[in-house]
């Protein structure tokens, strides 16, 4: 209803064309209109109220940027000119910071059973050159190369490596999947179906890599260590 001393209410009838793509943002809670539609609306909304259409002028302005790090400065810059200015950088800021706290923790949980995977690696190889030492003798008598006999528990240790990798490999999807699936059902895959696990084909290639490395260098001391062991006393052990 109308209030005393200004014009009458107008009906406005719309019609629909299309819905957006359902987001996380309040793209989902805004109706879209063109511009010229909206002053108009704007300039009756003004004289229904008693105020001169001369008025009109925008509430917000939306500013696009390329980076989170621009995002900042310009916001900044918004303030110092005397505007109010919100951003979702501030709040995906202190969400990074909180996972970086989290993966230092995880870092720390990995290195330990890293070092944990290397030293069973290392014993893995000691007790293979004590259960072959009279073979390793056999190769040095019959003029098998030194570097030949290092670079076979090398390769064995690279490929211990390379078969733990792969399982944890397998075993990180598996989580990653389980975890996405949990979260589909929760709070996350209702507003918008946000995966909460992303393994990048990259990453995988790289612990694999990563994997080969720890068992090579866990393998180099007890493999040095086939390679200097006496052909005599190798034969009589």
């Amino acid at each position: 209803n109308a209030m005393p001393g200004t014009n009458p209410a107008k009906l406005y009838n719309f019609k629909n064309v299309g819905v957006l793509k359902k987001t996380i943002g309040e793209q989902d809670y805004t109706i879209y209109i063109d511009l010229n539609t909206a002053k108009k609306l704007k300039k009756d909304m003004l004289r229904f109220q008693g105020q001169p259409a001369s008025t009109i002028g925008y509430d917000q302005i939306k500013v696009i940027t390329n980076s989170i790090a621009d995002t900042l400065k310009v916001a900044q810059t918004i303030k110092d000119m005397g505007y109010d200015a919100y951003s979702n950088a501030e709040w995906i800021e202190s969400m990074q910071k909180q996972a970086q706290s989290l993966q230092l923790l995880l870092g720390g949980i990995g290195s330990v059973a890293l070092l944990v995977a290397a030293i069973g690696i290392t014993n893995t190889m000691i007790m293979s050159i004590y259960e072959r030492t009279r073979d390793i003798g056999v190769m040095k008598v019959i003029g098998c190369v030194l570097k030949d006999i290092r670079d076979m528990f090398l390769c064995e240790a690279a490929i211990i490596g390379l078969f733990g990798g792969a399982i944890g490999i397998v075993f990180s999807y598996v989580i990653s999947a389980v975890l996405n699936t949990v979260s589909q059902n929760g709070f996350i895959g209702m507003v918008g179906g946000t995966k909460l696990s992303v393994i990048p084909p990259w990453l995988s290639l790289m612990a694999l890599l990563f994997a080969i490395f720890v068992g090579v260098v866990s393998g180099f001391f007890p493999a040095r260590r086939a390679m200097r062991l006496s052909a005599l006393e190798a034969m009589r052990n």
